[in-house]
């Protein structure tokens, strides 16, 4: 048997796994990505809001996190907000996400 699921563990980042079920009983997992459509058609929109609300609970946590980088330390990236670029990444796949569930049912434009 296989099943997606949306999970969200405090102190990772969000992700949706693949589960497959073994007749044995034992279960292994696969993350999910972004990159293939075949693989995203197959995960229920139900999932992928799942997906969404455990995005936005993530960003609401790296928010809550973010500092500046005082005048005295070494600049290792170009963020002057420490914590930013992850909380920018987190927004831009919540929206692709999101695209891709709100969108689904469109039909296709054509050529007429």
């Amino acid at each position: 048997m296989m099943q997606y699921k949306a999970v969200y563990e405090s102190e990772e980042r969000p992700k949706i796994l693949k589960v497959f079920s073994a007749e044995s009983g034992e279960s292994f997992t696969a993350r999910i990505g972004l990159g293939v459509k075949e693989e995203i058609d197959q995960i229920s929109t139900d999932t992928i809001y799942d997906h969404i609300r455990n995005l936005i609970s993530y960003i609401k946590k790296a928010t809550s996190e973010i500092s500046i980088t005082e005048k005295e330390e070494q600049v290792y990236e170009a963020w002057p907000i420490k914590g930013w670029e992850e909380v920018e990444s987190a927004k831009d796949e919540t929206i692709r996400w999101w695209e891709i569930a709100y969108f689904r049912d469109e039909e296709e434009p054509s050529d007429v």
